[in-house]
């Protein structure tokens, strides 16, 4: 079965929020992105990295944790930021990503 990261693409609105850990899910920054253009850059640019992620990892209770809700009418979809790593549909992760890494840069200046 092909993974996909999104089931739709028609999303209005982005909610950013920024965790104090992975074990503790008190909001320290968060942030709504209502410019389609963003949110749809933002698509694209996560629909680039391969669904299927190339290792499994055990994160420690501090890890940084962040969730990249889009919004349409009908449906959200999130998607996990671990340690500045996307978790990907198939629940795997990659190591060392340009992908990734711009696209974490670009969700921070979002949320400073």
């Amino acid at each position: 079965m092909q993974r996909t990261w999104f089931k739709t693409k028609a999303f209005t609105a982005l909610e950013i929020e920024e965790f104090q850990s992975i074990s503790k899910h008190k909001v320290i920054q968060s942030a709504t992105v209502s410019d389609m253009s963003i949110i749809q850059s933002l698509v694209e640019g996560i629909e680039q990295i391969d669904p299927n992620g190339d290792m499994m990892v055990s994160w420690g209770p501090d890890a940084q944790y962040m969730t990249l809700t889009f919004i349409n009418e009908k449906e959200r979809e999130v998607i996990e930021v671990i340690q500045q790593k996307f978790k990907t549909p198939s629940t795997g992760f990659y190591g060392r990503n340009e992908q990734e890494a711009s696209l974490y840069t670009t969700i921070r200046t979002l949320l400073d």
